[in-house]
């Protein structure tokens, strides 16, 4: 049988065991419940309900952890300075001062990197003070169970409230901004065409018939009480194990509870940012792989001189990457543009680079203008060059118009700066930004050195994370351009 020794009673004597959330575990959640109801805000792209509870329980996680220890850490300050009076004086005076540094870091365009840093973090230290604050007025409560019930409904408050505000001002300003494009559409010829289109379909035209269509009510419902409860439990059991860890290695090797919780908490903090930095490593090379991997159906290269990958063209069909190989083996055929628009058609041209074409920016650049000069492509009296998605994606419709539409006589270019999505290829741009001008550059200089009456009419054409390459390759070039 085990006994307990005297030299261990005094310890486990002084280590007591919570009943509810300390003030910093408090404030952490409730500044999850506010970060919870900021994930529900419209986007520009649909979610899904699955989609939707993973942002937000890793919205909740990220902002309950933050929370916790910023707020632990003021704490520990405050306390040194005037006791609980000092911790409160604290938290005031971060607010303050974060709201002023917020004023005096207001927005600039083009600012530097340290400029929005600095207001971020001075952001991120006020709503950890202020929820603190709120936190130590529920914590002035004498009654335990009051104490509880008064948390529980300020994070459901806090949550639904945001929730409530953020749906109701997306609405609102969407409705505004429907508004005033229906208004400006509706003049002139717009409004002919529309009228028109409404007789002829017995349907007015809604711009708003996908919104939400992705979200089950119930289910988004049930994933909102989950994450509650959630991060109910997570800080019921964050706050306990802090506290113990805090009084048994005071007793242990001395200091107070509460630095060595904030200790504890910091760990934690830096803890998740590993892991979540280690996991979304894995993603990334998970889906890297994915976007270069050979699909069964494009495994073989088209037998066509004007696509780039072919026999004839000196480009591996290996080292193009999945989206790559999708958009230059779907290319069109003259039989098939002549079945459609009934005239003779001919072959149109696609040329391709891929990520993995070049080591470097300049060297992909290069292999699509050295494809560009084989396939002759500038002879062709329509080129378009297409900014692709961050995963290297060609939208294959307006590819095929463009096509169609010109009877196959002209050319198509794209230079991939990703494999991934563009919500994770969105440090990407630059990349894109910088060789899709070297390519535009390289373009420029052909034309100039042709006959005016022989250059053919150039398009741009760029989707997603493409469109804002497409745009900022000219970004300060005024009138003249490249």
């Amino acid at each position: 049988m085990w006994v307990m020794s005297r030299s261990s009673r005094p310890l486990l004597s002084r280590i007591r065991v919570p009943r509810d959330l300390d003030p910093s575990s408090r404030a952490g959640l409730m500044l999850a419940a506010v970060s919870v109801g900021l994930s529900y805000q419209p986007n520009l792209l649909t979610r899904k309900s699955i989609d939707q509870g993973i942002i937000t329980g890793l919205s909740g996680l990220a902002a309950y952890t933050w929370g916790t220890s910023a707020h632990s850490a003021l704490s520990a300050l405050g306390s040194r300075v005037g006791g609980r009076r000092g911790q409160v004086a604290g938290d005031a005076l971060v607010v303050l001062g974060s709201v002023a540094a917020n004023r005096l870091l207001a927005w600039r365009e083009h600012e530097p990197a340290w400029r929005s840093s600095a207001r971020l973090g001075a952001g991120a230290m006020a709503a950890a003070a202020a929820t603190g604050m709120a936190s130590r007025v529920i914590e002035e409560i004498p009654s335990t169970p009051v104490r509880i019930a008064a948390t529980t409904g300020g994070v459901a408050a806090l949550g639904g409230g945001v929730y409530g505000l953020t749906r109701l001002m997306g609405q609102q300003i969407g409705a505004s901004e429907l508004e005033q494009f229906r208004a400006s559409r509706d003049e002139g010829l717009g409004g002919v065409v529309r009228a028109i289109r409404e007789i002829a379909t017995g349907e007015p035209e809604d711009l708003n018939q996908d919104q939400d269509l992705t979200v089950d009510p119930l289910v988004a419902t049930g994933i909102g009480l989950a994450v509650t409860g959630s991060l109910l439990s997570l800080a019921a059991v964050e706050s306990r194990v802090t506290r113990l860890w805090g009084r048994g290695v005071a007793s242990l090797f001395g200091g107070t509870p509460e630095d060595h919780a904030t200790v504890a908490r910091g760990l934690t903090a830096a803890a998740t940012v590993v892991v979540g930095a280690l996991a979304l490593k894995f993603v990334d090379r998970e889906l890297g792989n994915a976007g270069e991997g050979m699909e069964p159906a494009h495994a073989t290269p088209p037998d066509i001189p004007e696509i780039t990958g072919s026999p004839v063209s000196g480009r591996s069909w290996s080292d193009q990457s999945r989206e790559g190989r999708r958009w230059l083996s779907m290319v069109l055929r003259p039989d098939t543009i002549s079945a459609v628009m009934g005239e003779p058609a001919q072959q149109p041209i696609r040329v391709y680079a891929s990520l993995q074409s070049a080591t470097t920016k300049e060297g992909r650049a290069q292999v699509l203008l050295d494809e560009i000069d084989r396939t002759r492509a500038l002879e062709r009296p329509y080129v378009a060059l297409w900014s692709p998605t961050g995963s290297g994606y060609v939208n294959y419709v307006a590819c095929e118009t463009f096509e169609y539409l010109t009877g196959g006589n002209c050319a198509s270019l794209a230079i991939q700066y990703s494999v991934l999505p563009s919500s994770l290829s969105l440090a990407d741009v630059k990349r894109g930004t910088d060789q899709t001008r070297m390519v535009f550059a390289g373009i420029a200089q052909r034309l100039a050195a042709m006959p005016p009456e022989k250059r053919p009419r150039v398009f741009l054409f760029g989707e997603s994370l493409g469109s804002q390459v497409s745009e900022e390759m000219f970004e300060g070039m005024g009138v003249f351009g490249p």
